[in-house]
């Protein structure tokens, strides 16, 4: 079990305020005799002994009065949280304006590109309807056309290549545009 070999107290007491006074204008220093009354008390509360050589001192002095604290409001717009707030939302919008104002008209540009190329690659040539439109109709009977009259070695056949049959639909059309120009237009009204 431990002992205590010494004690060492000092006990520090701000000036006395007397009652219904305010802090500043009623502090008094302690009387020699109150201070001696209350090294009285702390020598009790402590357990003070003289046989152990222990001290206690009991000192008056004037605390230094505590500086007033005023809460300022801080304005929103000068609040830490509303800054990231606003940088977060600073980023967002350039993402978006750099998606939509610059992404996006090239990805159109880039996908009507390519539509145009498949629309060329169908029709290399041309719109070959475009060109059968044009043709004058003149002296043509509405009866149904055939190309019995044309060479039938000319005719393409299924088994043909693209470029083969697209050369002897050439050939048709170059020696008689207006009999290609009615079949075709009968094949679109019968689809109808």
């Amino acid at each position: 079990m431990g002992r205590v070999k010494r004690l060492s107290v000092a006990v520090v007491v701000d000036d006395f305020v007397a009652a219904g006074a305010s802090p500043e204008a009623g502090k008094t220093a302690w009387s020699q005799q109150d201070l001696d009354r209350l090294t009285i008390l702390v020598r009790d509360a402590v357990g003070f002994s003289a046989l152990r050589g222990d001290s206690v001192n009991v000192l008056n002095s004037p605390f230094a009065a505590p500086e007033e604290f005023v809460d300022e409001e801080i304005p929103i717009w000068q609040q830490e949280w509303v800054w990231d707030i606003a940088r977060k939302a600073a980023a967002g919008l350039f993402v978006l304006l750099l998606v939509f104002g610059l992404l996006r008209p090239i990805l159109n540009h880039l996908a009507a590109a390519s539509q145009k190329e498949k629309k060329d690659e169908n029709t290399p040539e041309g719109d070959i309807s475009a060109q059968l439109e044009s043709l004058e109709m003149d002296g043509m009977s509405a009866d149904q056309v055939t190309f019995s009259g044309i060479d039938s070695a000319l005719s393409p056949t299924p088994n043909e290549t693209y470029e083969y049959q697209l050369n002897a639909i050439r050939s048709m059309i170059a020696e008689d545009p207006a009999k290609v120009a009615q079949a075709i237009r009968q094949w679109v009204n019968e689809d109808e």
